[in-house]
């Protein structure tokens, strides 16, 4: 009897110290994170944000009866009607987060207040003349917009609407602040379209930069950030290695260039018309790369692409534009 007391007390002994080695509740060694210097416990690192951004020239025509580009005499239903449905599923295929949209007319803004995928909202405004207004649609459950606005590319940077006088319409930017839902980051978005006439482009870019700095500015003293990461996207009409282009490339960098993965060869069109392709091989290459999009340094691009929205081998169905989407996989700094 002794003995069999002996061993119980043992057992129970043995028991206690397990217990009192054993982490309570649901903490596991992997969970803890030490400083090797210190071994006292540290935060595990904030994951970077990263999102796919958009430049797209939508057109803002709306014919039933569109003729294709390339002299084979076919036929496009190029309604916004029918090409807004297209352009949903590309938005969701591609995992959109934010897109700068240019060309939007009347067709377009209805198709966003009724008709949009219902992730995303949009912000923007219409120029005065041809009310083919610069307009932004975001993942709303993913970013929100702290303030917005639009800014016209002349001299002074006026924010109500005018024109260069050799301008063929007035031309405005749209820009917009945002925040990172999950992190609680801001950056600037900003959305243009630049003229096509030559001799006013430069001088339309210059106002466009100048801008930059004064919305950062703005942004840092009304949120209280030491920096604010800026994506600029558009429809530029201006190639690769123009004035215009040079002037936008010096302050900001093209993440057709700046990619660390994939990108686009620099003799692909952006802006084909509507091209009819024969096979995959039948893409236009006439160099005539005119839609861009930029950040500023510090800002991650983890690959860019095009999407064939211009032709009938879009995957998302043919035609949505005669335009070509660009799109970017960026990481904030």
């Amino acid at each position: 009897m002794k003995r069999l007391k002996l061993i119980l007390s043992a057992l129970l002994l043995l028991t206690l110290l397990l217990s009192a080695c054993t982490p309570e509740g649901n903490v596991t060694p992997e969970t803890v994170v030490t400083d090797p210097a210190t071994e006292a416990p540290t935060e595990a690192p904030v994951p970077k944000t990263v999102m796919k951004v958009m430049s797209f020239n939508v057109w803002g025509g709306n014919s039933s009866n569109q003729t294709t580009a390339d002299g084979s005499n076919k036929r496009v239903d190029a309604r916004v009607s029918v090409r807004s449905k297209k352009l949903n599923v590309m938005l969701d295929a591609e995992a959109i987060d934010i897109a700068g949209l240019q060309e939007v007319k009347d067709e377009w803004k209805t198709w966003m207040r009724n008709e949009m995928d219902e992730r995303y909202a949009f912000v923007g405004r219409s120029t005065q003349e041809t009310g083919e207004g610069g307009y932004v649609i975001y993942r709303k459950d993913k970013y929100t917009v702290k303030d917005s606005g639009a800014f016209w590319l002349v001299e002074g940077a006026p924010t109500t609407p005018q024109k260069h006088p050799d301008s063929n319409f007035d031309r405005m930017c749209t820009w917009v602040i945002f925040q990172v839902t999950a992190t609680g980051e801001y950056f600037l978005f900003l959305d243009t379209h630049l003229d096509t006439v030559d001799s006013v482009r430069a001088g339309q870019a210059t106002v466009l930069v100048g801008q930059i700095p004064i919305l950062q500015a703005k942004v840092k003293e009304s949120y209280g950030t030491e920096s604010c990461p800026v994506i600029l996207v558009g429809d530029m009409n201006s190639e690769i290695d123009t004035e215009p282009y040079n002037i936008m490339s010096k302050v900001l960098c093209d993440t057709r260039t700046y990619s660390k993965g994939s990108t686009v060869a620099r003799d692909f069109s952006t802006s084909p018309w509507f091209w009819y392709c024969k096979t995959e091989a039948d893409y236009k290459k006439d160099g005539h790369y005119i839609d861009y999009i930029f950040v500023s340094k510090g800002i991650t691009v983890k690959n860019h692409k095009m999407i064939q929205t211009a032709t009938n081998l879009c995957p998302y169905g043919s035609y949505i534009s005669d335009h070509n989407a660009m799109i970017s996989e960026i990481e904030l700094p």
